[in-house]
């Protein structure tokens, strides 16, 4: 019998938002059978219930599923039969604990924020302390208009639903998501030893060692997305965050469904045109040598990191084409990033996306890798069965076996030194990240008020309260509490650790 009285669906509660929706400037009329309110409240019921039900029964699903492994892992340790009972007790305390914690209301005001770590397109990524409980996390906030206006609202749905269902060591852990009137909010593990690409811009290149380790790890974290039912579909070096042990952790899975205009066959028409038109454009183009294209590159890498159209350097042909692809592609983006470590920069580089698009659809032809650079036969090979071999390696299990990740413990690696430890000076040091600048506070002029604002005409007010439901419905269901976040939950007191350490993900 499901008794999970809390619901984590949410179109925003009255705490986070200052309109009222049961303002009766909405009118119905009469004669409409089908008004755009009733019918706005109807799919938001249907909606709600569906995901109120949905998440009920994954609720119960999880809660068997953990007393399930907590016995299987009794049995495998030596404890006394009181032992054993002592942490049966402290899990059913830790999922009572749980069932509370859901219940509880985030908002923006119980975080502080440190310093703005990253920026993108349609948010930016802050780290923040919980004012009650001092814990530490980052904070991804990103705005609804923009991401209604722009279709990411598929891409990020698909990152909080996959974050929520991922309990593995190789993908960054989600704490918390809510939403206020006009932004989403994940708030997620803080993970200081920023990403790889920053780690490719301060060293150039990396031996081969240092890189069968990255790769290796990436592997195995490619390999828990693909275990969870998901295809990450973009995969590179600024999505591989590092740990305070420099170890590899994915994130930004927004592409796990949906496609970014930029992975569509509209974007590579646009890019494409007809032959002619290509030829134009490269024509016209100035070229650059190789070390001047290089050098531009790593100049602007960062600034294409950030922006809405993105780099097509690690995107899989297929992704281009969509003629119908798999897992693939994901191993395809591995061996660029492989390319790229070995040599310093990716192989289809070019002095423009559309030189850079034409080179991936035509990898077999394009692919170059240098002579003069010393590399092993082992790697050479690798790259080539990743990147361009008509039959190339599909499954992590077959990339494992490749002879370059000869001597890999993969059973115990995330246990092993890392090539490059961050530096740390503090819990808060922020100097693996760029610098942003604070911007202007726009939604605290969204949402305050005051006693000489101008009232809204009762036509206008009809007209944004019909935009606020829009946007409610597209994010119903959005809030999440996860059970690990307990172990760092805003009532500010800590878990007894033993429960943790047998859950500690490994995998």
């Amino acid at each position: 019998m499901i008794n999970d009285q809390e619901s984590v669906i949410d179109v925003g509660s009255d705490e986070e938002r200052d309109y009222d929706e049961d303002d009766d400037t909405t009118v119905i009329n009469p004669s409409d059978p089908l008004s755009r309110s009733t019918m706005d409240r109807s799919l938001a019921a249907k909606m709600y219930i569906e995901q109120y039900y949905i998440n009920a029964q994954q609720s119960v699903k999880d809660r068997g599923q953990r007393r399930k492994d907590l016995e299987q892992k009794l049995e495998n340790m030596k404890l006394s039969s009181k032992e054993s009972n002592d942490l049966r007790k402290e899990l059913d305390k830790k999922e009572s604990d749980h069932l509370r914690i859901r219940r509880l209301k985030l908002k923006r005001s119980d975080f502080e924020l440190i310093k703005i770590i990253g920026r993108g397109a349609f948010g930016e990524v802050s780290l923040v302390r919980h004012k009650e409980s001092n814990d530490l996390y980052a904070m991804k906030r990103l705005k609804k208009s923009e991401m209604l206006k722009k279709e990411q609202v598929a891409h990020i749905r698909a990152e909080r639903d996959v974050l929520a269902s991922a309990n593995t060591n190789w993908v960054v852990k989600l704490y918390y998501s809510f939403q206020d009137e006009n932004y989403l909010y994940l708030i997620m593990e803080y993970l200081p030893g920023g990403d790889m690409m920053s780690l490719l811009i301060k060293y150039d290149i990396f031996t081969e060692n240092q890189a069968r380790f990255y790769i290796a790890e990436t592997i195995l974290a490619i390999e828990s997305v693909h275990s969870l039912g998901y295809i990450h579909r973009d995969i590179k070096p600024d999505n591989l965050l590092l740990d305070s042990r420099g170890h590899v952790k994915l994130c930004d899975l927004g592409l796990c469904t949906g496609f970014h205009r930029l992975h569509s066959s509209e974007f590579y028409q646009m890019l494409v045109g007809d032959a002619m038109t290509i030829k134009m454009k490269l024509i016209e183009a100035t070229p650059l040598t190789q070390t001047e294209r290089i050098a531009s590159w790593k100049k602007a890498r960062r600034a294409l990191a950030y922006s809405a159209v993105g780099t097509p350097d690690y995107t899989a042909p297929e992704v281009f084409l969509q003629v119908g692809y798999g897992k693939e592609v994901d191993w395809w983006s591995l061996g660029v990033i492989l390319y790229e470590m070995v040599v310093g920069h990716p192989p289809f580089l070019s002095d423009n996306t559309t030189e850079t698009c034409l080179k991936i659809l035509n990898c077999k032809e394009t692919l170059q890798i240098p002579t003069d650079m010393g590399l092993s036969k082992e790697v050479i090979d690798l790259i080539k069965k990743l990147v361009c071999e008509k039959d190339r390696y599909k499954t992590a299990d077959e990339i494992k076996l490749h002879p370059f990740f000869k001597g890999i413990n993969w059973e115990n690696i995330r246990n092993q030194n890392a090539p490059f430890v961050p530096e740390l000076k503090s819990p808060t040091d922020t100097s693996n990240f760029d610098d942003y600048e604070e911007l202007e506070e726009d939604d605290v002029k969204i949402t305050t008020t005051s006693s000489n604002t101008t009232t809204p005409t009762k036509k206008s007010n009809i007209i944004d309260k019909r935009n606020i439901k829009d946007k409610d419905l597209a994010f119903i269901g959005f809030t999440y509490k996860g059970f690990d976040a307990q172990n760092k939950s805003p009532n500010g007191t800590r878990k007894n650790v033993h429960v943790e350490s047998i859950f500690a993900t490994t995998k």
